[in-house]
């Protein structure tokens, strides 16, 4: 028999809908292990912390733990990616747990680290959760150590600037469909646009440079990158999906020359991805449905030989439309299930 309160602590340990991992694909047995392995005195309120005690049992596969509610007490039990104290630590139970979820989740030492300084931004509650988990599932493979300060510092400018659009058109209106949430998505699309023109370009970045700047930089390199990228390897295997036959609005872009053309019709900097397609690293594709037109990439997860979701834009980075995800996420599954055959 299911206990209301273990499950709703179940629940908040370890799923979150947010990052695709919704508490309806719960299993028993796992429920069950979490009863049997986790006590929380008095049923204590973990707040934001809630993924670190999924954490915790994550890390420890066997064994019983019984926690009082104690911040210093949780703390001292889990180990992570990076040195973590115990201040900034604290700091996240003040944050929302789908973004504590999403620290956790597929990041490694710098990721992990930028990703809780970001989180202690001032600026970070003038911001819908959803808008802010796109940028951590961005950085998650893009934060390099030497290049922590400069990104932080932009994604810090971008912070300020917007500051007040939350507050000014929400997030979504179920009157106006997807209009809030599709300004959203472009705007965090051009932050993480100007994250990878600041990882492709040798930059310096001063103190009292502004979003706006951050920006025309970003959009200048684009269109250098359009008439200057030189092709490591001018075509490279791809999927070796037949993508004529499972889908026609499906064009992967597998040669030097597509991802040029992509870059220039649809303009943004797909091209400057063409290293990481030849070696495998990633995978980029045109995708056409009704009359919208998109680019999809998808990057290699770690230690793995399956893809995940990495981006999906429509013509100078704006965003796409909820049933084109959906589409972008079908091909996903096609790609995935393809190499675990």
């Amino acid at each position: 028999m299911v206990d209301k309160k273990i499950f709703a602590q179940y629940a908040r340990a370890s799923h979150c809908s947010i990052a695709y991992n919704s508490i309806r694909q719960a299993l028993f047995e796992d429920y069950l292990d979490f009863s049997k392995r986790i006590h929380i005195v008095n049923d204590m309120d973990f707040f934001g912390l809630w993924p670190m005690v999924g954490r915790l049992r994550q890390q420890h596969k066997n064994g019983q733990f019984i926690l009082s509610g104690k911040t210093k007490e949780l703390y001292e039990k889990i180990s992570f990616p990076c040195k973590l104290s115990y201040g900034e630590f604290r700091s996240l139970r003040h944050v929302s747990l789908s973004l504590v979820y999403a620290l956790n989740d597929k990041h490694d030492n710098a990721s992990f680290r930028f990703t809780v300084r970001l989180l202690r931004h001032p600026l970070i509650k003038n911001y819908p959760v959803r808008a802010i988990y796109w940028i951590i599932d961005y950085i998650s493979i893009r934060a390099y150590s030497e290049k922590e300060n400069d990104i932080y510092r932009i994604c810090s400018k971008w912070l300020e600037y917007h500051r007040d659009l939350f507050k000014n058109i929400g997030f979504y209106d179920r009157n106006t469909e997807s209009r809030q949430t599709s300004r959203w998505e472009m705007e965090t699309n051009q932050l993480c646009h100007a994250i990878d023109w600041l990882l492709a370009e040798e930059r310096l970045i001063h103190k009292n440079q502004e979003w706006p700047s951050f920006w025309r930089l970003s959009d200048e390199w684009t269109r250098q990158v359009k008439n200057n990228v030189i092709p490591v390897i001018p075509k490279w295997k791809g999927t070796g999906i037949n993508w004529q036959k499972v889908d026609n609005g499906v064009n992967e872009l597998i040669t030097f020359d597509a991802l040029c053309q992509e870059g220039q019709e649809m303009e943004h900097c797909v091209a400057s991805y063409a290293d990481w397609c030849a070696s495998g690293e990633y995978i980029a594709i045109s995708v056409l449905m009704d009359n919208e037109r998109a680019t999809l990439g998808l990057s290699r997860k770690e230690h793995d030989l399956t893809y995940q979701f990495d981006q999906m834009r429509g013509i100078r980075n704006q965003a796409v439309s909820r049933n084109m995800l959906i589409k972008g996420r079908h091909i996903l599954k096609i790609i995935n299930s393809s190499l675990k055959r």
